[in-house]
């Protein structure tokens, strides 16, 4: 089975790491994410595809690829305006965040 056409077209994205707020339940973060990629995601110019990814001891990721680096570091700037996106982030740790931007180097 061959790649997914995203793995083979994305050059840039923004990773993140992150923990839920104390009582929210992974359904909730789950629908948000979901809310936030529709209906602000897919209307970013450069976007290509999100992924939401659940670790261990509370630990999640967000990440976003996109056609550049520069593209992710344009959708972050938007985020910040947009409502679903501030919904979010409603469910999230104070302080816990840490996001990077990075260059597909392969």
């Amino acid at each position: 089975m061959q790649a997914t056409s995203t793995a083979t077209i994305f050059n840039g994205c923004e990773f993140s790491v992150f923990n839920a707020k104390e009582g929210v339940s992974d359904e909730q973060l789950i629908a948000a994410s979901l809310k936030m990629e529709q209906a602000f995601l897919h209307k970013e110019p450069g976007f290509i595809h999100h992924a939401l990814l659940k670790g261990d001891h509370g630990a999640w990721a967000d990440t976003v690829f996109t056609h550049s680096k520069s593209a992710a570091e344009q959708i972050c700037q938007n985020f910040m305006s947009h409502p679903a996106c501030l919904e979010y982030l409603q469910l999230i740790e104070d302080g816990s965040a840490s996001l990077t931007f990075w260059n597909r180097a392969h």
